[in-house]
């Protein structure tokens, strides 16, 4: 039995709408750019498509990866762009039971998010310091992930 690879993404914001790609760079993280950023609630926890069925209407996206300009898409088609140098504040941020380090984006700009919500959320973006460790179950202590739920890539069939 052969293996098919059929469609690849990357999704900047952790459960934004993906970006589908012809191919992938990849880092210590899995591929370039695949959830470093997040939102987050009042208390630092992750917000998904679970609890927000709403986010799925979002599109997200590096513009320029050199600089990182991350384009969020309202279902409106508003454009909302948030440089890495925007996210200065550290914040304590949970992904299930893992805790780590992030940096909150200052800005009164994410108000669009917050009202499509009904509630305040943050975006964060994980730095390339923070280690967030892979269950040990499967890889060894040196690996580690984003905001991604569990592993740097995830295969699915």
């Amino acid at each position: 039995m052969q293996g098919v690879l059929s469609g690849l993404y990357y999704y900047p914001v952790k459960s934004l709408q993906g970006v589908a790609l012809e191919q992938a760079e990849l880092d210590a993280f899995g591929i370039r750019w695949d959830r470093r950023f997040m939102l987050v609630d009042e208390q630092g926890r992750f917000v998904t498509q679970r609890q927000f069925p709403a986010l799925s209407r979002f599109s997200a996206s590096i513009r320029d990866s050199s600089v990182a300009i991350l384009e969020i898409v309202a279902p409106n088609g508003e454009r909302h762009l948030f440089e890495l140098d925007e996210f200065i504040q550290p914040l304590m941020v949970s992904v299930w039971s893992s805790r780590c380090r992030a940096l909150r984006c200052d800005s009164k700009r994410l108000d669009f998010l917050s009202t499509e919500l009904g509630c305040p959320v943050d975006l964060v973006f994980m730095p390339d310091n923070e280690f967030r460790q892979v269950d040990r179950t499967w890889f060894d202590q040196t690996q580690r992930v984003s905001f991604a739920d569990g592993f740097p890539c995830l295969l699915t069939n």
